[in-house]
């Protein structure tokens, strides 16, 4: 079965963010690595396109810095920390995507709909 989704406004208190649901219109930003990474490792960056996935967590950009998923080039700015499940894996992972993106519609809270 199909889950369906439904949008919601962006909650008043920032702090309400973390464990909501977002539906991602763009996919997130990467910080391409200084050395090589061939394409025969079999890795390639997913498409995030209209996925629904999860924040974990608003901080700094700076504050992401020694994380595996650096953030701290995107400059002095608001990030959301989202995780989801791979569909191909089925492993959990995560990004950044800067707060902005609630604004400019690039991403928007949504919540299950339940069938009544």
């Amino acid at each position: 079965m199909m889950e369906r989704w439904r949008e919601i406004p962006i909650p008043k208190r920032k702090p309400e963010y973390e464990g909501k649901y977002l539906l991602l219109r763009e996919t997130p930003p990467k910080h391409k690595p200084t050395y090589y990474v061939p394409r025969s490792y079999g890795y390639e960056e997913p498409d995030l396109t209209d996925m629904v996935v999860r924040v974990i967590r608003r901080l700094n950009a700076r504050e992401t810095s020694n994380s595996s998923d650096d953030a701290s080039w995107m400059g002095p700015i608001r990030v959301l920390r989202i995780g989801w499940n791979c569909s191909h894996c089925h492993a959990g992972h995560s990004a950044y995507i800067p707060e902005a993106w609630l604004e400019e519609g690039k991403a928007v809270f949504v919540e299950k709909v339940t069938e009544a």
